[in-house]
């Protein structure tokens, strides 16, 4: 309750009928829900966390892809302008019998895209660098707002990624390295990029960021240390039918819809969590003030002894001797409060003993007793 911002009321009702055994059950009772909800609402959020993080990839990372391909339309139709009837003394002869009869010489991209710590951005950069020798584009994009890390739970400032690599081993080092650096994954299925592709587009786009790494558009060779490399789609290839743009639109709304459906399910947990930690509340003195009870009378029937017979129990004690019809009278009003037909016998013993130390005090000397008694 502390956690959830709530105190305990102290209007609680009284209900003379209520004991020991029936609180133990309805304790489970409320237990076993509260620990179901909680379980519940901690799924539902890290589900929304998720699919915000999700949606987050989407606007980015289909911000850096559409903004490339629109990019290599342009530089493509440009390209076409001035090949239109000739040829390029740079280009290798045969160009278009090599692309046809050697398809080993195909690249695939693959790409991985998510969120990362923005603390850690840097370093993250510079480990799949090194541990890649270079070997990946890596492409970054601030996230205005803080957003809750589904696994820690935690608001945390973070950057979507998109890492483009070629070949299984790099790919296989890039997963491990976005699990130490605790950046979450996300897969962005698209109709310019799906997984593994082999996109002029994207590719022609990349060019003019890597700068003389030997790509070039619409299936043209440039020379570059590692060979010749060639990309076979056509730039302006694409599925017929919607535009990208309105599938892009389409699922973004897919993922506003299910994170407005979530949302409304998370709201009804809480307010389900909150009512029942009221209905705890509210209840909690009496609870309280019952387990004290049963408590002191447990702690007063340790003390006493069972007689030889196993019918009675015996107290053996010291009191002043001007306090003796104090308990008395004490013990008459127990037994007639709890409606027993056999009362409580008092008996004064005499012994050798020496009594313990009493001193009778007032308002003004008790404190100062107390004093010596907690010093001995």
């Amino acid at each position: 309750m502390t956690k959830a911002g709530l105190s305990p009321s102290t209007r609680s009702v009284a209900r003379a009928d209520f004991n020991l055994d029936d609180l133990e059950v309805q304790l489970a009772e409320f237990e076993a829900e509260l620990t179901e909800i909680k379980a519940n609402n901690e799924k539902l959020q890290r589900a929304y966390s998720e699919l915000v993080e999700y949606k987050l990839v989407l606007q980015k990372a289909g911000e850096f892809f559409y903004s490339a391909q629109n990019t290599a339309v342009a530089w493509q139709r440009e390209v076409e302008a001035h090949h239109i009837g000739e040829g390029s003394i740079d280009s290798p002869l045969l160009l278009e019998q090599e692309i046809l009869t050697d398809p080993s010489k195909q690249v695939k991209l693959g790409f991985v895209s998510g969120l990362v710590p923005r603390e850690k951005s840097m370093a993250f950069e510079r480990i799949l660098f090194r541990a890649t020798r270079g070997n990946v584009f890596l492409k970054q994009a601030l996230v205005e707002d803080c957003v809750i890390d589904p696994v820690l739970g935690e608001k945390i400032e973070k950057n979507v990624f998109v890492i483009f690599f070629s070949g299984e081993r790099v790919k296989n080092k890039i997963l491990k390295i976005c699990d130490a650096f605790g950046a979450n994954r996300y897969p962005f299925m698209d109709d310019l990029v799906a997984g593994q592709f082999e996109e002029g587009a994207l590719v022609a786009w990349l060019t003019g960021k890597w700068g003389g790494l030997g790509f070039a558009p619409n299936g043209q060779q440039f020379e570059s240390p590692q060979g010749h490399w060639r990309f076979t789609r056509s730039l302006t290839s694409g599925p017929r039918g919607i535009s990208r743009g309105a599938r892009k639109l389409a699922r973004t709304s897919t993922v506003s819809r299910r994170l407005l459906e979530l949302k409304t399910t998370v709201d009804a947990g809480l307010l389900h969590w909150s009512n029942l930690l009221q209905t705890i509340g509210h209840q909690f003195e009496q609870w309280n003030h019952l387990v004290k009870k049963e408590k002191s009378i447990y702690h007063t029937l340790n003390m006493l002894s069972i007689d030889v017979t196993k019918k009675c129990l015996v107290a053996e004690g010291w009191c002043p001797v001007f306090a003796t019809n104090q308990i008395q009278n004490a013990l008459k009003q127990a037994t007639f409060d709890s409606n027993s037909q056999i009362g409580a016998i008092f008996q004064v013993l005499h012994t050798k003993e020496s009594p313990p130390t009493y001193f009778r005090t007032n308002k003004f000397t008790l404190p100062f007793q107390e004093i010596v008694d907690a010093y001995g």
